[in-house]
């Protein structure tokens, strides 16, 4: 892979040039949130990096929140056959 002159990446593969752009974009941070990912940064690690990691921890504690929601609403259903199957069984 190769950069060119005019910021456009370029990729020899298989007897043929690729040629594409990286699309990025610009977000307006306070200095105070530029400083706090700058402690989070290690060594070259780009924004895009610190800032992806802590979009994917997110979106995994949201998930455990979701999957510990939903196994309590499971149990909640177990618990309620359960005690309707003592109530029937207790009728003999």
């Amino acid at each position: 892979m190769m950069l060119n002159l005019l910021g456009k990446r370029e990729t020899f593969l298989n007897g043929v040039y690729f040629k594409y752009t990286m699309e990025t974009t610009t977000i307006k941070l306070y200095p105070k949130t530029k400083h706090a990912l700058d402690c989070l940064k290690q060594e070259q690690e780009t924004y895009d990096q610190i800032i992806s990691k802590m979009v994917a921890q997110v979106k995994k504690k949201n998930l455990v929140k979701e999957l510990v929601e939903a196994y309590r609403s499971k149990a909640k259903e177990d618990q309620k056959i359960a005690e309707e199957w003592d109530a029937a069984s207790e009728v003999e």
